[in-house]
């Protein structure tokens, strides 16, 4: 088992019910707006992972306390891009669901989970 199973294994993501925009666009501008948005999500997992790294090297002793510190601020303003970002898809996502008259994706989410545990992925 990997690190990320492991992590996996023990958390579940609440997500909650998602408001939506009162104007909203049509469902192939929100669909385009994912494509857009998953892209900066790629773009601040990448800052995060670079900003991880270099926390990770500054944690030789030999290095000065400051680059470490420095290193650390980075990684807590990437982690925080980036959950920004995953819930910029979400809201779209959400944008997208009421445009085409979806109101519930519990039902959705269950057929996926059994779609995966076909093809053999395990859910903790």
């Amino acid at each position: 088992m990997t690190a990320n199973s492991e992590l996996a294994a023990e958390h579940r993501v609440t997500i909650g019910d998602v408001p939506v925009f009162a104007h909203l666009p049509s469902p192939r501008e929100e669909i385009r707006k994912l494509v857009e948005e998953s892209a900066e999500v790629f773009g601040a997992f990448e800052r995060m992972d670079t900003a991880k790294r270099r926390v990770v090297a500054y944690a030789d002793p030999s290095l000065p306390v400051d680059g470490l510190r420095d290193a650390s601020d980075t990684l807590i303003a990437a982690e925080t891009d980036l959950r920004d970002e995953i819930a910029d898809v979400v809201q779209v996502v959400g944008n997208l669901c009421a445009g085409v008259g979806i109101e519930d994706l519990r039902p959705d989410i269950k057929r996926c989970r059994e779609r995966n545990e076909e093809r053999g992925r395990e859910y903790a």
